[in-house]
């Protein structure tokens, strides 16, 4: 009888012993706002990408610069990029859920949309983001998530299309945002360190003229103007 009362004693204990530390995690108070924005960016830290250029094709265009007092304000000609081939990678250390899908963007130099009268800065048609999500899969509760193997490697061929930023060729960005599921909501849209992406041209090489009116020319001109000079044109415009 005192063995099988013993037995009871240690069978309450241990049932107390789990249902205290059950009211202790569950009572934990939440997060502040500046734990989760640390939980989020460490989560985001999880995540980089890379991108190589594997082609790229431009076409000829003007677009208006300012060149100081001597040159004043006028068009001048320019590159802009029509058609890009890259390999994308984009990877996780760790699988990371999210609120919603990476938003991948490519943007070209001296971005400044407003320019041509848009507020998206990212380039290319069909849209990189969209590429970038149909890879990604789901975890039981259905939000997106980075797993950390295998990573997605994306071959894309990206054209400049009729609604997005035009850009010249030069030094670009790649740049993804994320929103890390924390304590089970979404966090606020973080943006990750910006990748380099080198676009290459042939300053010689005679390209198709584009008028004005069917472009949207985003950025410097006259810097652009200044330092990779006037293409040459394959017909007179």
């Amino acid at each position: 009888m005192a063995r099988r009362t013993r037995l009871a004693v240690i069978a309450a204990l241990v049932v107390l012993a789990g249902a205290t530390l059950w009211w202790l995690s569950s009572s934990a108070p939440p997060r502040s706002p500046e734990q989760r924005r640390e939980a989020a960016q460490t989560l985001a830290d999880e995540i980089g990408g890379a991108v190589t250029v594997t082609g790229a094709s431009f076409v000829a265009t003007q677009a208006t610069a300012d060149l100081g007092i001597s040159g004043g304000v006028h068009l001048v000609g320019v590159r802009i990029l029509d058609e890009l081939h890259l390999d994308l990678t984009i990877e996780a250390r760790h699988t990371v859920a999210l609120g919603s899908p990476l938003r991948v963007c490519l943007v070209g130099p001296y971005s400044a949309p407003d320019d041509a009268g848009l507020s998206d800065p990212c380039w290319g048609e069909p849209e990189l983001g969209s590429l970038v999500a149909a890879q990604i899969t789901s975890d039981a509760s259905g939000h997106p998530q980075m797993e950390a193997d295998p990573p997605i490697r994306l071959a894309v061929t990206l054209r400049r299309g009729d609604t997005r930023c035009d850009y010249p060729p030069g030094d670009w960005t790649l740049e993804i945002t994320a929103s890390p599921m924390v304590d089970g909501t979404p966090a606020d849209p973080i943006h990750l360190a910006p990748v380099g992406v080198a676009v290459p041209f042939d300053r010689a090489s005679a390209l198709s003229f584009l008028p004005v009116n069917e472009t949207r020319y985003c950025g410097l001109a006259s810097v652009i103007h200044r330092d990779q000079g006037e293409p040459p044109l394959a017909s007179p415009r």
